[in-house]
């Protein structure tokens, strides 16, 4: 794998390691396979300039995607490898500490990954809440998601926590032979030195008071269903147990709190939860910029 900066050996080397420290990620096994056209492979017709990803997993084989034959194949484990190699040697990571480092599989056989690094000796605190920083990077096989880093906090309110995203760098990288992945780590480590630029805009949103109704018209407004405003509207904040719907005016911060706890709690861990976390980040930190 020279796109990789390892030979095939040293891969098989990495997965292995990664999956012996990993024992509860079921990690897919994947590789990519010529595309023919035809009922019977036999009589066939190799299509050119395209290749299958497959994945194996319990011994079913599904194809996660057709792509061309310039797609570059970034194994879950490697990404793993890459990360903790990041987090253990670039001078940015060293004052948040230790990390604990989680892959989050989603998608059908664990196409998707969200990689993610909790660092619980580095606290921030906001509006009373302890915020801890939150790194990673997301992949795919079935190439509904590019590769690219992301940021956020992790708020310890409750048992499983908030995950809080922010988004201070956006635009993710296909999975091209032309990738350079050292030029895109090197977006993950620019992103953690803003952090504090991150917490920063989140601390300005609970210094800023928006009424019931405003605040209503931000959500009905946002990438959420009316179903799922309704919801949250009636929801009570864990912490406060204060609702959306009995307040007379509240802040961005407890808007964003509120929001998030629906995803966290009242949402199934699927893509689609990722969709719409990645979504609502985007569209609050366009709209809360805008309340004075």
């Amino acid at each position: 794998m020279e796109h990789l900066g390892m030979s095939n050996g040293e891969l098989d080397d990495v997965i292995h390691d990664v999956r012996q420290r990993y024992p509860y990620t079921h990690f897919p096994v994947v590789r990519l396979d010529s595309v023919f056209y035809g009922m019977q492979r036999a009589e066939s017709t190799l299509v050119k300039e395209r290749q299958a990803i497959v994945t194996t997993l319990d011994r079913e084989e599904v194809v996660s995607g057709i792509c061309s034959d310039q797609y570059m194949l970034i194994p879950h484990e490697w990404a793993v490898w890459k990360f903790e190699q990041i987090l253990d040697t670039e001078e940015a990571f060293q004052p948040l500490g230790r990390a604990n480092i989680r892959p989050n599989l989603l998608g059908i056989n664990g196409a998707k990954m969200r990689l993610e690094a909790t660092f619980p000796e580095a606290n921030v605190t906001i509006a009373g809440d302890q915020v801890n920083p939150k790194a990673g990077i997301k992949t795919s096989y079935d190439l509904s998601l590019q590769w690219e880093p992301w940021f956020g906090g992790f708020v310890k309110r409750c048992t499983n926590g908030l995950l809080m995203w922010g988004n201070l760098l956006s635009g993710g990288r296909k999975h091209k032979m032309s990738l350079d992945l050292q030029a895109n780590i090197q977006r993950l480590i620019a992103g953690v030195e803003k952090l504090d630029e991150m917490f920063g805009i989140w601390d300005s949103w609970t210094k800023k008071l928006i009424s019931q109704t405003q605040a209503i018209t931000i959500l009905e407004g946002s990438p959420l269903s009316d179903k799922q405003v309704e919801k949250i509207k009636e929801l009570p904040e864990i912490g406060t147990n204060r609702q959306l719907k009995t307040e007379s005016d509240v802040t961005p911060w407890f808007i964003n709190s509120i929001v998030t706890q629906y995803i966290e709690h009242e949402m199934d861990d699927t893509p689609a939860r990722l969709n719409t976390e990645e979504k609502v980040t985007n569209y609050f930190n366009k709209e809360f910029a805008k309340v004075t």
